[in-house]
C-alpha cells in the first residue's frame, strides 16, 4: 500500500508520513508553506541569520555594513532601537559601543525615587518592594525573589556534603527527622 501523493509506504489517512504531517498542519498534504529562498534563518535568541557569498552573517549587521560601506569591528554593536530583533530596517538599527548599548539596556536598573528592577524576576517594582539594609542601601533583589534565595542557600550546606551524608539526609528527609551536626 503506498500513499495516494507519492510511491512512499502509506500510514494514515491513505498518506505516507511526511503528507500526514502537511495534512496535519495545513489541513491538506498538498499545501508546502516555505519561506522564499534567500530569506534566512531565525536563531534561537531571535535574530535572523542570512548567507552572504556564501558565509552566514547576522541580517542586522549585514544591513549596517552596506549602509555605513565598510566593515564593522568586532567590537560594535548594532542595536534596534524599537527591541524587534527582527524589524532590521535601517531606521530602525544604531551603531553603539559594547559600553554604551550596556549602559542603555541597563538604565531600568538603576534606583529611582519610586521604582527599581529585579534583576532575578526581570520586573520594575515599587521602590518598598525591596529590601532595605540598615545603612539605607536598596538589596538589588525584591523581597520575594530574595526571599527564593535566602531558602537555596540555607539549604546549600546540605547539598554540599559528601555523597554519603547526602544519602543520610535524604533518608532522614523521608522520615521527617533532623540530623545531628557535630
Amino acid at each position: 500500500m503506498t500513499c495516494k501523493l507519492c510511491t512512499a509506504k502509506k500510514k494514515a489517512r491513505n498518506l505516507c508520513g511526511k503528507h500526514y504531517q502537511r495534512w496535519l498542519r495545513h489541513g491538506s498534504a498538498e499545501i508546502t508553506k516555505r519561506a522564499p529562498a534567500g530569506s534566512g534563518t531565525v536563531d534561537h535568541r531571535g535574530y535572523r541569520w542570512i548567507t552572504v557569498n556564501g558565509t552566514p552573517v547576522l541580517e542586522h549587521r549585514h544591513i549596517m555594513h552596506l549602509y555605513l560601506r565598510r566593515t564593522l569591528a568586532s567590537t560594535e554593536l548594532v542595536h534596534h532601537i524599537d527591541g524587534n530583533k527582527l524589524n532590521n530596517a535601517i531606521k530602525n538599527l544604531e551603531l553603539k559601543t559594547a559600553k554604551v548599548h550596556m549602559h542603555d539596556h541597563m538604565k531600568y536598573a538603576c534606583n529611582t525615587d519610586s521604582e527599581h528592577y529585579c534583576p532575578y524576576c526581570m520586573r520594575l517594582l515599587q521602590i518598598t518592594a525591596f529590601v532595605k539594609s540598615k545603612n539605607g542601601r536598596i538589596a538589588s533583589y525584591c523581597k520575594s525573589c530574595m526571599n527564593i534565595y535566602q531558602s537555596k542557600s540555607n539549604n546549600h550546606r546540605a547539598f554540599t556534603k559528601s555523597r554519603r551524608q547526602r544519602v543520610v539526609y535524604s533518608q532522614l528527609n523521608q522520615k521527617n527527622l533532623k540530623p545531628i551536626e557535630p
